[in-house]
């Protein structure tokens, strides 16, 4: 599997040290690491503004650890939860780790169909007001259709059949399994392709104007399907 990151065995978590956790519901959640022993490490209870995650014991939960510039991914599990003056989690020292340089841009190498049409004034209104699914079933007849090479919190390189101009916005509607979420792209780049003597076109898309709660989505579909992934490959 190649999703840009290192494979790293060992780290060294500092005190106070920042853990981002990628919940399946709720978003994420961030915590201080308040100590470290050769086979766990004592967290504070996982927060986003005033709200909380409680976990729970043997809950295997997925991270990002921030250490100056550089940003590891990994798994842990839920030991104990302890109570001294404040309530700390215990979790298990992961077995490893990949580097990545930031969380929005872990990227993974995947194909999921989608659909697009170009962005306009109505498609805005409607993005305020209306669920992805009423937005389809209203341009039903004005969809084209495509899909991903692969995906990330910041972006995706996608297969179309057709050109698009650099810089040009279209919103398209990612739909596979648990995830069904519909974005605003920009085209950073269209490169023809030719197999079989037909031609598309690879195409580079940088979302833009994502709001923060459907980046965690793709972030925790990301996280999801890396999971699979490992899990495959032990």
């Amino acid at each position: 599997m190649d999703n840009g990151g290192v494979t790293i065995n060992k780290i060294d978590f500092k005190l106070n040290g920042k853990i981002e956790f990628v919940f399946d519901e709720g978003g994420p959640g961030v915590s201080l690491i308040q100590d470290v022993q050769d086979d766990y490490i004592l967290i504070t209870i996982p927060m986003k503004g005033i709200n909380i995650k409680i976990l729970c014991k043997d809950e295997e939960i997925d991270g990002f650890y921030y250490d100056g510039n550089n940003v590891y991914m990994f798994t842990s599990k839920v030991l104990d939860r302890i109570v001294d003056n404040i309530p700390l989690y215990k979790i298990s020292i992961p077995n490893s780790f990949k580097k990545v340089q930031r969380r929005d841009f872990v990227r993974i190498p995947i194909s999921i169909p989608i659909i697009y049409t170009n962005y306009n004034d109505e498609l805005k209104d409607m993005e305020m007001s209306k669920r992805v699914e009423e937005i389809e079933k209203y341009y039903n007849s004005k969809w084209k259709k495509g899909y991903t090479w692969d995906l990330s919190g910041g972006g995706a390189k996608v297969n179309l059949y057709k050109p698009l101009r650099t810089d040009n916005i279209i919103y398209l509607i990612l739909k596979h399994e648990n995830l069904y979420i519909g974005v605003k792209g920009r085209v950073v780049r269209c490169i023809p392709y030719l197999f079989k003597k037909q031609i598309s076109y690879h195409i580079g898309l940088e979302f833009v104007e994502i709001s923060e709660g459907k980046r965690d989505k793709i972030i925790r579909f990301i996280f999801a399907k890396l999971r699979e992934m490992q899990n495959k490959d032990l």
